[in-house]
């Protein structure tokens, strides 16, 4: 059976998991609040919490609805002031857990620019009752699951199939590895096909990453989609987040949100790759050789070659690869910055090497010197 994680104080890993949650929401939130009332679907911003649990720990530690509840409050005047509205809804399939949140809602005084709504239903139930208020919307899904049955590969599908959507969704990842010949695994996954890709992985902190290869692979060939893991530890046992955007603005978002928490590696709270260089009692340089992990350093350099090569020809290229792989735009800007002043590189229209607005103007094209 599945650990109740709300009837003990929040531990660590879920911390950290909440804490992606919070910093991801609060810088997506004033995207569409601020977008142009005048399209269609801008009018409506819809946050859907499908494990939504009691609202607090038991030592009174706010969980994800009571987060989302204080960062809209954050932005009540720029809701009233765009004349937008955030619509949170809340569900769980135990009942005694809603009661508790609800009796927790009583406290808040909402604006008439925030609504509520919870319901006591299953992830099947709730997200079929969703589906319907997810068009002509802004969305961002949460979906603390307990083990991996939820997120099927048709609840994915359909996941990625929604416009203005991102997702974040919590997976055992390691139980995967561990238990994926039992029956209850069976019934929800592709076996044969996950274990292709993790069965014989050379390091067991590299599972999560595996997984969410696994739900990359569901991505039609003709669809662009972005998705990025965020390893969680506890004991031995791996965990994890994964983000989903159709956009890749939503993907820089989650970028900047992991690798906040995670400045060397940017997917873990742990050391996923045996090579965290500093502690938290240091400066960490990112631009010092010394202080790089060799998950920035083999990325610079394959991004470098990439480049060389002419794999890549415009600062959108880069941006997208460079995204896709689970970097920031400051790691590549590095490498263009570097290869202008080797002169081995020109950009075209470009004073200053910088991916400012990037996606709202035409793209800077390299010429190799």
């Amino acid at each position: 059976m599945a650990r109740d994680i709300h009837k003990n104080a929040f531990d660590d890993s879920t911390l950290t998991k909440l804490t992606v949650y919070e910093s991801y929401l609060d810088k997506w939130l004033p995207v569409f609040i601020n977008t142009a009332p005048n399209k269609p679907w801008a009018k409506n911003i819809n946050i859907f919490d499908f494990f939504s649990g009691p609202g607090r720990d038991n030592s009174g530690k706010d969980g994800s609805p009571l987060i989302a509840l204080r960062l809209a409050l954050k932005f009540q005047d720029d809701l009233k002031v765009n004349g937008k509205v955030i619509n949170l809804y809340f569900s769980d399939e135990k009942k005694i857990k809603v009661d508790k949140l609800n009796s927790i809602l009583e406290e808040f005084v909402l604006p008439p620019e925030i609504k509520c709504v919870t319901r006591k239903a299953n992830f099947e139930e709730a997200f079929t009752q969703s589906k319907k208020l997810m068009h002509k919307t802004a969305n961002l899904l949460f979906l603390d699951q307990n083990g991996i049955k939820h997120v099927t590969p048709s609840v994915f599908k359909d996941l990625i199939k929604l416009e203005r959507t991102d997702f974040l969704f919590f997976i055992s990842s390691s139980y995967l590895k561990r238990f994926g010949d039992s029956d209850e695994f069976k019934q929800h996954v592709d076996i044969a096909k996950l274990k292709k890709i993790i069965v014989n992985l050379p390091k067991h902190s590299d599972v999560h990453r595996a997984v969410t290869n696994f739900y990359r692979e569901m991505i039609p060939m003709d669809k662009e989609y972005f998705l990025a893991p965020f390893s969680l530890k506890k004991n031995r046992n791996i965990y994890g987040l994964i983000f989903g955007s159709g956009h890749l603005s939503g993907i820089s978002r989650f970028m900047q949100t992991a690798w906040n928490i995670d400045e060397e590696t940017g997917d873990s709270n742990y050391d996923i790759d045996d090579d965290k260089l500093v502690t938290s009692t240091q400066q960490f340089d990112l631009f010092n050789p010394d202080n790089k992990s060799r998950k920035v350093h083999q990325f610079q350099n394959e991004l470098e070659d990439m480049i060389l090569k002419t794999k890549l020809s415009s600062d959108l290229d880069v941006y997208r690869y460079t995204l896709t792989n689970g970097f920031l735009p400051k790691h590549a800007k590095e490498i263009l910055v570097n290869l202008k002043k080797s002169k081995k590189l020109e950009m075209k229209n470009a004073e200053a090497i910088g991916f400012t607005k990037i996606l709202n103007r035409e793209p800077r094209h390299f010429r190799l010197l």
